[in-house]
Order: structure tokens, then sequence, then C-alpha cells
């Protein structure tokens, strides 16, 4: 099942190109128009790649993020994450880490004992064992992080 995308219908490729006309060399908006006319971007984050794409592959100068915000007619911060295509990842911090290196040891051989006897163990086992390691409820994520950093272990 694919997902659907509802085109945007406030944004309007001609006006956000006439907005950035004022801010481009006319040589590279010669090429980033062309470039909008036949990606035909039906949404705000859809031109933003076209842009890069034009970047990347024409070696043209583009106006500054916040330029391209104003011309889309969007938050900065989308053009940051189009443009710089980096995926967040949750980095735990070892201040913030639930278990200790000890109970984190003590859990894997818990989880291993438990495989041992019944064939499996269920992240609501893995949970309430972290629980009552450090004497708190643990969040219901904690044990997907748990089994991502055990996984050769």
């Amino acid at each position: 099942m694919e997902k659907e995308q509802v085109p945007n219908e406030g944004f309007n490729s001609l006006k956000f190109l006439e907005k950035l006309e004022k801010q481009m060399e006319p040589f590279d908006y010669w090429m980033l128009q062309w470039y909008i006319k036949e990606s035909d971007p039906h949404t705000k984050t859809d031109a933003i790649r076209v842009i890069e794409k034009c970047q990347q592959e024409m070696d043209v100068d583009i106006p500054s993020q916040l330029d391209i915000a104003a011309a889309a007619e969007c938050y900065p911060s989308l053009v940051s994450r189009t443009l710089g295509n980096s995926s967040k990842k949750i980095i735990e911090k070892k201040q913030s880490a639930i278990l200790s290196v000890e109970d984190e040891r003590k859990l894997v051989e818990y989880c291993l004992q438990t495989i041992e006897q019944s064939g499996y163990t269920t992240p609501i086992e893995i949970r309430i064992e972290a629980s009552t390691m450090v004497r708190r409820e643990v969040g219901h994520t904690q044990h997907i992080r748990f089994l991502d950093r055990s996984k050769n272990k």
C-alpha cells in the first residue's frame, strides 16, 4: 500500500520562482527554472528537493536557506532538513542511561537464561526485569534500545 501524497493547494511554483529570481544569477535562475518546470513540484518539500537536485547536477549557486524558506513560505527548519538530508538519530547519552554496564550484563544473562528455558523472551519481560533492577518504571522503548545495543553480545 503506497502512501498517497495530497498536493499542497497553497503552493505555486511560478510565485516561488519569482521570489527566487532576485537572489540568483541569471544563468543559475534559468537552470533552476528549467528544473522546476520539468519536475512540476506539487509541494514545498518537492520544490526544495528540486533546488538541491539542480545544485548537485548543474553546480549552480543557490540562495541562502532563509531566502528559499521565504520563497516557499515555509519554516527554515524544513529547508534545512530537506537540504541537509540528515535523519535524526536518537543518541542515548551516558548520563541518561537507565541501566549501568553491570546491570546491562545481568539483563543480557537474564534474557539468555529465559530464552534457554522457554525458547523466547517478550518485551514485557525485559521491561519488568529492567524495572526491578533500577527500582522504577522504565519506558516502553527501553527494550528496543536494549536489544539494539545487545545484538552482538
